[in-house]
């Protein structure tokens, strides 16, 4: 049995040996997990147009035929035919104006025949037409009224055959509407026209004429623009 003294001896060598231990590294490998593989960005492939899906040419598709306006008929009537109304009477509230201030002028020396708007170039003198616009046909009111009646019914038709998508269009017939329509109320009833705008410069002077006239003026002139424009 060893002594007390050699345990002694033999106490820190056990112990250093028993505390140090060598450092073992573990050397296994794992495999590294597998990363999927994602394929680049392909760009689509067009369709070439013949075998691009048909589906029978139904309106409205790129495919198919564009569908042509449908005629607006008398859609919304009742709004165009209080606009007519308003410049019919506006016409004739000028005329009447005219007759009550313009026309005594004709017979009063004291008064000059006009009264001027813009020297030299605009004023107001009282005509009476028995022609057509700007003193065209004078003399011939009775067939002028005809012309006139007729030509009311075929603006009406025109009128309905237009897309009501076409406001303009329609504002150009109804234009043209109120001022036969206007000189036709005063050929009915009067048998002449009253006009009152005189445009003239220098020597040169425009054939005198009305509200009427420049309604009719301007219709035809949006109505030329459209039709030059493939919109009606």
């Amino acid at each position: 049995m060893p002594s007390a003294g050699s345990l002694v001896f033999l106490f820190p060598r056990l112990a250093g040996a028993l505390l140090v231990r060598p450092n073992i590294v573990r050397t296994e490998s794992f495999p590294a997990p597998a990363v999927p593989k994602i394929p680049p960005p392909q760009e689509p492939h067009a369709i070439p147009p013949e075998s691009a899906p048909d589906d029978g040419g139904a309106p409205g598709h790129a495919n198919g035929p564009a569908t042509p306006p449908q005629p607006g008929g008398f859609h919304n009537w009742a709004w165009w035919l209080g606009v007519v109304a308003v410049l019919i009477a506006f016409d004739h509230a000028v005329k009447l104006w005219a007759v009550s201030e313009l026309a005594p002028r004709l017979f009063d020396p004291t008064l000059p025949d006009s009264i001027p708007i813009i020297p030299g170039l605009f004023r107001l003198t009282y005509a009476e037409n028995t022609g057509a616009a700007f003193s065209l046909l004078d003399g011939r009111v009775g067939f002028l009224a005809i012309v006139s009646a007729v030509a009311t019914i075929a603006l009406t038709y025109w009128w309905t055959r237009i897309p009501k998508e076409e406001s303009l269009g329609r504002a150009g017939v109804a234009l043209v509407l109120a001022g036969t329509v206007g000189n036709l109320i005063d050929r009915a009833f009067r048998g002449f026209v009253v006009d009152m705008f005189d445009a003239y410069y220098r020597g040169y002077s425009w054939p005198v004429f009305n509200v009427a006239d420049s309604l009719i003026c301007v219709g035809v002139g949006i109505l030329i623009l459209r039709t030059l424009q493939g919109k009606i």
